[in-house]
């Protein structure tokens, strides 16, 4: 039970019954609550004014009946101690890479606005005013990403009892307008696999054809592609760290992203002819067998369809960039340059194509948008949604839906069919009917 004390009379009485001066009177605060924390220790919080005592008196008594008491003391954590002693060190789930992009977005977003107020101290309207100050300058995918970090630090904090409930409640973010997936014209495809330099070239098909992501491609070894069988397993990939140290394997980014993917005679050829002019050799990298930062490597050997030139080992992320930014330039510039031909030749419907498929170019394309460019595929060939996630190596078919769903073609149709192969069988059902008498 709290209790208030007067600090500045002593608790027995004079002779005569008068109040008497204690050695702290008119110092510091006068009023003190006495009580015991949550770890059963006591505490003495002073006041200067006995309404404030009996309000915080009330308070703490109010939530321990409530089951929601919190000690006041623990709130006064600053946000940047919590962050570095506490929930950093948690985060033993996240890759390196992720861990990385976490450390930076509370480096440069979060702990500059919260690091030195006190965890209690964190409100709400605090957090809104900074939201609104990230959208100002941030794309709303970013401001969504940044503030995630932000409310899983203060949800973390409430469930450590430091502070009674999490203020990032009735947030306003930004809304995010998602963008449709726009495929690439199969002419900008040709045109990228024709410009890609003879090294990289079967990398772009695999980009395209199976529709490999950049690490699965960069961390293909040949013990992985199944010539006989005409598929590719994909269980590792190569990844360059966000800061500094070397180029490595690990696990695919998500359990789900395992897959057997079979290998059209396209992507086979192209295989064939790669280690044909470019018999991998056997260089030793790391490799990571879990998926969190706190793994340790190994060191293994594996045969590498692609290797950097510098050391013999996984090409970074880098140097993969470059080459790919100067093979979009010059599909482009070759699209454009037959579309002059094909004009020239009268061939105005093909030049238009060219065309298209060039400004489809201008500007850049990620090696991602052959992935795309595969979904679409499949999904024109008339695969299922399942067939589409498991080739793909998608986590669920909602996944797959919200990315490609709009690229499968338009059932309305199919419907009208299949409720009038029902209803319109029945009686009537496709006639008008006399409206009865009601007189």
């Amino acid at each position: 039970m709290a209790r208030i004390k007067d600090r500045w009379y002593n608790s027995k009485s004079g002779p005569d019954g008068e109040r008497v001066k204690s050695a702290r009177h008119r110092k510091g605060d006068r009023w003190q609550v006495e009580y015991v924390d949550d770890l059963g220790r006591v505490r003495y919080p002073t006041f200067r004014i006995k309404v404030d005592a009996e309000q915080f008196r009330n308070s703490v008594e109010a939530d321990k009946l409530r089951g929601a008491y919190v000690d006041p003391v623990k709130g006064r954590t600053l946000f940047r101690d919590y962050v570095r002693d506490t929930w950093l060190p948690a985060q033993v789930q996240h890759a390196p890479n992720t861990a990385a992009r976490t450390e930076t977005i509370l480096r440069v977003h979060i702990l500059p606005t919260f690091g030195d107020a006190q965890l209690a101290r964190v409100r709400r309207t605090a957090i809104q005013e900074w939201v609104n100050g990230l959208t100002e300058t941030h794309a709303p995918g970013t401001v969504h990403q940044i503030y995630v970090k932000l409310a899983g630090v203060l949800a973390a904090a409430a469930v450590d009892d430091l502070i009674p409930r999490n203020p990032c409640t009735n947030i306003n973010l930004p809304v995010v307008t998602k963008t449709r997936v726009t495929p690439l014209p199969v002419l900008a495809v040709e045109a990228l696999i024709k410009a890609a330099p003879d090294y990289w070239r079967a990398a772009v098909v695999l980009g395209a054809g199976p529709g490999q992501r950049e690490g699965e491609v960069l961390g293909l070894t040949l013990d992985r592609v199944e010539f006989l069988h005409r598929r590719g397993r994909v269980d590792r990939q190569a990844q360059s760290p966000a800061r500094k140290g070397m180029p490595h394997l690990r696990p695919t980014k998500t359990p789900s992203s395992d897959r057997l993917i079979p290998y059209g005679d396209t992507a086979i050829n192209a295989l064939a002819a790669h280690v044909k002019t470019y018999p991998p050799t056997l260089v030793e990298v790391d490799e990571y067998m879990e998926r969190v930062r706190v793994a340790k490597p190994r060191r293994v050997s594996v045969r590498l369809l692609w290797v950097g030139e510098r050391r013999g080992g996984i090409v970074r992320a880098g140097v993969f960039n470059r080459m790919w930014t100067q093979t979009v330039e010059r599909a482009e510039q070759a699209l454009r340059a037959r579309a002059v031909e094909e004009k020239t030749a009268r061939h105005d419907e093909l030049a238009g194509q060219r065309e298209a498929a060039a400004d489809r170019l201008a500007g850049g394309a990620d090696f991602h948008e052959l992935r795309h460019f595969y979904a679409s595929l499949l999904i024109a060939s008339g695969a299922n949604v399942k067939v589409v996630q498991a080739h793909l190596g998608h986590k669920s078919a909602t996944e797959t839906l919200d990315t490609y769903g709009h690229l499968w073609p338009d059932s309305e149709e199919d419907t009208r069919k299949a409720v009038d192969a029902v209803l319109g069988a029945l009686p009537g059902a496709g006639t008008a009917q006399k409206r009865p008498s009601t007189g």
